[in-house]
């Protein structure tokens, strides 16, 4: 069990999940179907879920990141049901949405919901490479609102055990206009960062960072992700992989004011059983030291 957790990622998850199911419109921050480090290949999982007593029509808007395809296409979700799509690349290609033949493909996803309660529907996403005994990966859900305020990335590292990828994105309605974003690396273990280009995307417009610490001398540290010009909001969020099997955490942005005031943070669960361990990542983007005091509780 990887707990690859900035001091500040428990309640950040739990009001990005009950935001996103609450939107009449949400954006999946990237589905795909392509290959990528370590002889992994990434497919999209998409469940959609209505618990509503009504059906939902559901309006799909995709952006292509690589590969082509920007197009739309519907579908109805009837009353109290729950779809999996294994495969939401396949998936929009059979509603219509023109996306190329072939594998190398990726892109955002806007979900618009109609002739139905919107916060009685909700959509997911699980992003998985076959491994030997299975399958590997990581789950995201749907983001209802973008970000507008500078956010942090924490927890990442570049090793020979783990590599981390940084993802970006515009996440305005389109005729928005563009949104220009920065990104500073920090070492976790030092003075040192650096400021990459600053990066200008459409809406819907994506870009990763594939293994954003290689090559900048910094094995253990965070990003700052914060925009620069531009009216429309965005988000970002980051991915530690395995370096041998591809398995994944997925890492959601911190709001730079997120624990303003707060003098006491839980993690739901540490544990200690059989093959698994827990990993605990502690992050300080203040300028001024912090003294930590640890209180562990036992299930027994």
């Amino acid at each position: 069990m990887r707990a690859s957790l900035s001091l500040f990622l428990v309640a950040s998850i739990a009001s990005l999940a009950t935001t996103a199911n609450a939107a009449a419109g949400v954006l999946v921050p990237i589905v795909l179907a392509s290959g990528g480090a370590a002889g992994s290949f990434y497919t999209s999982e998409l469940t959609l879920t209505n618990r509503g007593p009504t059906a939902a029509r559901l309006d799909f808007a995709y952006t292509a990141a690589f590969g082509g395809g920007d197009g739309t296409g519907s579908d109805w979700l009837p009353a109290g049901q729950q779809r999996i799509v294994p495969d939401a690349i396949a998936y929009l290609r059979a509603l219509g949405v023109p996306i190329p033949a072939g594998d190398g493909r990726g892109g955002t996803l806007r979900v618009l919901v109609s002739e139905a309660s919107a916060s009685d529907v909700s959509v997911n996403v699980r992003t998985t490479t076959r491994v030997a005994d299975g399958r590997a990966g990581l789950a995201y859900p749907a983001v209802a609102s973008g970000l507008t305020a500078p956010v942090y990335l924490c927890g990442l590292r570049q090793n020979a055990a783990d590599r981390s990828n940084v993802a970006i994105l515009n996440a305005g309605e389109p005729g928005a206009g563009d949104v220009v974003l920065r990104l500073t690396l920090f070492s976790g273990d030092s003075a040192l960062r650096t400021t990459l280009p600053d990066e200008t995307l459409s809406p819907g417009g994506f870009r990763q960072f594939t293994e954003v610490f290689k090559g900048q001398g910094i094995e253990n540290g965070y990003v700052k992700v914060e925009r620069v010009s531009g009216a429309a909001p965005y988000y970002a969020y980051a991915v530690v992989n395995d370096q041998v099997n591809s398995d994944g955490s997925f890492v959601p942005p911190v709001p730079a004011t997120a624990n303003t005031g707060k003098k006491t943070l839980i993690l739901p669960v540490a544990v200690e059983s059989g093959a698994f361990t827990t990993e605990i990542v502690l992050t300080s983007f203040s300028t001024a030291k912090k003294t930590l005091s640890f209180s562990y509780v036992a299930e027994t």
